[in-house]
């Protein structure tokens, strides 16, 4: 399969499936499609992320090489959808301690900044809370910051991440 021709022909859950059914867990044709996720066209960009982003919940090891950039995009102006699955990665796979300090700030920032999209704003929540559960001197940092989050949010999906939150950080010792 042309990882590249599959996603230029159509941007789909169909096509989706094929890349996620196509690639597995083989970290070679895994790259390829890393290829065009950090490609020049942004649209290709975007319609890569996707497929990476269910391709790593399933098979989480296959991230690892690419953790650095992923973490340096967060704080780079990329397309949403871009930041969106990275984020959604991110929220559920845990990835390696030297990554971690600069995934909290860069997570951290954008759920600060209310004019990110929503579900950015509510996956960086989610990023943000799963490092507190590794490093839990985090805690109360993020807890005045959910707390600043929720006196604006006027989003239901930023409140109810912002709860959801608040239960996970009360939990931590």
């Amino acid at each position: 399969m042309n990882i590249q021709k599959a996603l230029t022909k159509e941007h789909s859950k169909q096509t989706v499936v094929k890349i996620v059914g196509y690639i597995g867990n083989n970290p070679k044709r895994f790259a390829e499609l890393m290829a065009v996720f950090y490609g020049d066209d942004s649209r290709m960009s975007q319609r890569a992320a996707w497929s990476m982003s269910d391709i790593v919940l399933k098979n989480p090891e296959l991230v690892r090489p690419y953790e650095k950039e992923m973490v340096d995009f967060l704080a780079q102006d990329k397309p949403d959808g871009i930041l969106r699955n990275i984020l959604r990665i991110f929220q559920d796979v845990d990835f390696s301690e030297e990554h971690s300090g600069l995934a909290f700030e860069n997570a951290f920032n954008l759920m600060l900044n209310p004019k990110c999209a929503v579900a950015i704003r509510a996956f960086s929540i989610s990023t943000v809370v799963r490092i507190c559960q590794k490093y839990p001197e985090l805690k109360n940092e993020v807890s005045e910051a959910i707390d600043i989050i929720m006196e604006d949010a006027e989003r239901p999906a930023i409140l109810v991440r912002c709860r959801k939150a608040r239960k996970a950080l009360a939990k931590m010792a």
